[in-house]
């Protein structure tokens, strides 16, 4: 039986946009992957979060990947605005994130039935050798990293409007399928949500 996995790239209730790739492993050792969000579908689940949920547990997923924080920083040690994971990737405080955090905290409470990690797009285009800063407005280099995306996995691609969110959406069903593989590092502390990066 296929199995689906979710990529996430999480916008707050009232700032960024959320997208969302569905990655479907095959039987037969193929994967196709497309985007399930639209603009009208990003207003309308961005503005209720029970039907976001909803259409999240639609695709009935065996996994998620979620670009943003499911944890916060152990307020008890000396570097208190970050976790060891933030710091080794260089990535934001989520404290910082302020409404994406509390959102994506939110959301896990409401899909406790599906396992969650959390993911870093960066991480997957080191991974792949593909450039990491200020990718999301080069058309170009958003097209190249879809390309090396089905090049390497040798997925098959729906096509999608290029933008950073829906490019994101895609590295996180990457992450996804690393975990699901087995090929990851987890840089979570104990007790916390899976953190991963491709290996």
């Amino acid at each position: 039986m296929p199995k689906v996995l979710l990529g996430i790239d999480l916008g707050g209730r009232t700032t960024g946009k959320t997208a969302v790739c569905c990655l479907t492993l095959h039987e037969d050792g193929k994967a196709s992957a497309h985007m399930i969000t639209t603009d009208e579908v990003t207003a309308q689940c961005d503005a209720d979060d029970d039907r976001f949920v909803a259409l999240l547990l639609l695709q009935q997923p065996v996994l998620i990947g979620i670009d943003a924080p499911l944890s916060l920083p152990d307020t008890t040690r000396p570097d208190y605005l970050f976790r060891p994971g933030d710091r080794a990737l260089g990535a934001l405080s989520p404290f910082s994130m302020g409404e994406v955090t509390a959102r994506a905290l939110h959301l896990a409470s409401k899909l406790r039935g599906v396992p969650l990690i959390e993911v870093y797009p960066k991480a997957v285009l080191k991974h792949l050798g593909l450039p990491y800063r200020k990718y999301k407005a080069d058309g170009v280099l958003l097209h190249e990293m879809v390309q090396r995306v089905q090049a390497v996995y040798g997925w098959q691609i729906a096509p999608f409007a290029l933008s950073g969110d829906n490019v994101d959406a895609l590295l996180a069903a990457v992450a996804a399928w690393h975990f699901d593989a087995g090929a990851y590092t987890n840089l979570a502390s104990t007790g916390e949500p899976p953190f991963i990066v491709p290996a």
